[in-house]
């Protein structure tokens, strides 16, 4: 894992991102650990802290899912990059390309 953080918050993030990229959307403590690299008992105390927050959530199967915490910071990022677009000033040179060329509305 990276950097100079928090290893824990890392390693969260990291499960988070982990089950995201996951096709069926749920995964099983064991896959956890083969995905991450980081033994089970430290999956164990994350997913359980994940779970208590609401961020992942347990199934009757005992497999992990993303939980319903996440759709709460979705929709707040989503207003703040609405509202943040919205009131952000149009540049002198109007809306162009990002090639520097002229845009055209329309085309």
């Amino acid at each position: 894992m990276a950097s100079d953080g928090v290893q824990s918050l890392e390693r969260a993030f990291a499960l988070l991102e982990l089950m995201a990229d996951t096709d069926g959307g749920d995964m099983a403590l064991s896959q956890l650990a083969a995905g991450s690299g980081l033994p089970l008992s430290t999956i164990h105390r994350l997913v359980r802290t994940l779970v208590a927050r609401g961020y992942v959530r347990q199934l009757p199967t005992r497999r992990y899912a993303l939980g319903p915490r996440l759709i709460h910071l979705g929709e707040s990022l989503s207003q703040a990059l609405g509202t943040w677009a919205a009131s952000a000033p149009v540049p002198a040179g109007g809306l162009g390309r990002r090639d520097g060329q002229p845009g055209n509305a329309g085309r």
